[in-house]
């Protein structure tokens, strides 16, 4: 591959500069940074963004163009151009000197090359949005613009809102751009240490009228929480030891006993709010302690404003703060005290976001729609998620003997008439039999829906073959009931029970296993005997109705004394 060397252009004055990844063929042609489609797209969104392009000075990180990573794979930038003889090394010491040349207040990088060379992290999903500081300078991170055009095919976000975060992204880089400094929330963060301590922190804020108090936990690997953190003021937080074993403090235990009885008076007596506060509430609630008041849920709030986008706590922290991300940045990979400090991070941010969001609620009027539907959606599912079903053993052990049998009569017949043993839910194993060793009519993949347009095939008529494909059908829906329905494991009372999630794109909930930190897994042993560990619960929206599979799995469910089931 011919070289050409593509050099960074535009304002040398610039207070904002524009850094890519590297040129690719348009730009390798006229000799300039951002040609191209690529190019275009950025345009579209500088002009969105109220940022001039002839204002900026255009770069990027390698000067050189570097083949894109094979199709199906994802090599790494400097590796992929080690392999055409670029020395990355080399071509980051260059950028260091033009970003001196040129002193601008601000980068914008786009995608993750772009935000390795500057700061040597990977991961753009979490750092995009964020005021960092590289290479001496100011910078934030974003999506880069030729991902827009190509998400579908492996690019690095997916979800056609991204152009507008990107547009908020440009904006943010506009406004820093116009002074140098780092500016970052200041949070007085606190690890409470004494009774004393914590009933400083609340009368502190009591006497200053507060009457919120965002509250966050951190289970620490276990099913129960070992932290509370707590913030009446997005600017200070503190985190509470729940407990006085194992490293977590050396609170005495006496002393541990008040500052239980202060926290319970302080969660009864105030609204609280949270990011996803029902995984919170239940942790809190198994401790002994009463939430009176729900006041507010950023993720609920999230959900009314922008029912398409993430509403993790992260992403609306991008959004709504200035607070960098830091949630993999020793929180949980590091010691309980950067654990603990977190934890009361946490606490300020989602209260600064809740705060924040207030405006884009009223905005688009959604307020009604917030507080006197989603918000009334917590206890109802809460409810339900601590409820679940009874379940009739003897009947659930009948039914496990039947499918057990019909498990295997399916498999003999299927042995009877290919001549070895297939395993039906591996793909690989059923490619080969049906395409490779049977020359059946090719399809993408194996899954149910190309099986059955298989089977609708009118050219497809050969009787013995037509079965074959009929058993492994039917053996994967016995074997799936057997594994998802017949042995969901239900909680330590009994009750089968599941995990609700109000929030998605379409407005729906969905519900799921009961995987921890919500509860621990059982471990257990497959019919192979080998070990693994299983959550508790089922998703109870994948209890089919059809069929006399759908009659089996519900019969194995009574409703309580007095109640009835309806459907």
């Amino acid at each position: 591959m011919s070289r050409v060397y593509v050099p960074g252009m535009g304002n040398t004055d610039a207070k904002l500069m524009i850094l890519g990844e590297g040129p690719s063929y348009a730009e390798t042609s006229t000799g300039k940074p951002f040609q191209g489609p690529a190019g275009k797209e950025l345009n579209t969104l500088l002009k969105d963004a109220g940022i001039s392009r002839d204002s900026c000075w255009i770069s990027n990180v390698c000067k050189y163009e570097v083949p894109p990573s094979p199709k199906g794979k994802k090599i790494p930038y400097a590796i992929r151009a080690k392999q055409v003889g670029i020395d990355i090394h080399e071509q980051l010491s260059e950028l260091q000197t033009e970003i001196n040349s040129i002193k601008p207040n601000c980068i914008l990088a786009l995608g993750g090359t772009a935000l390795w060379a500057l700061s040597g992290k990977n991961k753009i999903s979490d750092w995009r949005g964020s005021i960092q500081f590289g290479m001496g300078r100011k910078f934030i991170a974003t999506y880069h613009p030729a991902h827009l055009l190509h998400q579908a095919t492996g690019g690095e976000f997916k979800g056609y809102w991204n152009r507008y975060v990107m547009i908020f992204d440009f904006k943010r880089a506009l406004a820093e751009a116009q002074f140098p400094d780092v500016i970052l929330p200041h949070r007085n963060l606190q690890i409470c240490q004494s009774s004393e301590e914590l009933t400083h922190f609340h009368n502190l804020w009591k006497s200053k009228g507060k009457k919120r108090l965002s509250v966050d936990i951190e289970a620490g690997g276990h099913c129960l929480p070992i932290c509370m953190g707590l913030s009446f003021d997005r600017s200070h937080g503190m985190t509470v030891p729940l407990w006085n074993r194992d490293g977590i403090s050396s609170i005495p235990t006496g002393d541990l006993a008040q500052i239980w009885m202060i926290l319970a008076e302080m969660l009864y007596e105030y609204d609280t709010l949270g990011q996803n506060f029902n995984y919170d509430r239940d942790k809190i609630r198994r401790l002994g302690f009463v939430i009176r008041n729900l006041a507010s849920d950023t993720m609920l709030k999230a959900f009314a404003i922008n029912p398409e986008l993430p509403k993790r706590l992260a992403f609306n922290q991008s959004l709504y703060t200035k607070e960098p991300f830091y949630k993999d940045e020793g929180m949980y990979e590091g010691s309980l005290r950067d654990l603990f400090l977190g934890c009361a991070r946490d606490a300020c941010v989602t209260l600064e976001i809740d705060e924040e969001m207030d405006a884009d609620l009223d905005q688009l009027k959604m307020r009604p729609f917030y507080e006197t539907f989603l918000m009334k959606l917590p206890e109802l599912y809460a409810e339900i998620e601590n409820t679940g079903f009874l379940v009739d053993e003897a009947r659930r052990d009948e039914l496990i003997k039947k499918y057990v049998a019909w498990d295997e009569r399916l498999r003999y017949e299927l042995f009877n008439l290919v001549g070895v043993e297939v395993n039906v839910n591996s793909p690989k194993q059923v490619w080969t039999l049906l395409f490779d060793t049977l020359g059946m009519p090719w399809r993408a993949g194996t899954g149910e829906e190309e099986l059955t347009s298989l089977l609708n095939l009118q050219s497809f008529t050969n009787p013995e073959h037509r079965k074959i494909v009929e058993l492994v059908l039917e053996d994967r829906r016995v074997r799936r009931t057997i594994s998802n329905n017949l042995c969901a494991i239900p909680d330590w009372d009994g009750r089968m029970k599941t995990t609700c999630f109000p929030c998605l794109e379409t407005g729906r909930s969905s519900t799921g296993q009961q995987d921890p930190p919500i509860r621990p897994t059982v471990e257990l042993r497959d019919e192979t005997g080998k070990k693994k560990n299983k959550a508790l619960g089922f998703p109870f929206q994948t209890m089919t109705k059809h069929g006399d599979i759908g009659a089996d799995i519900r019969s194995m469910y009574i409703a309580d004394p007095g109640y009835v089931f309806v459907q």
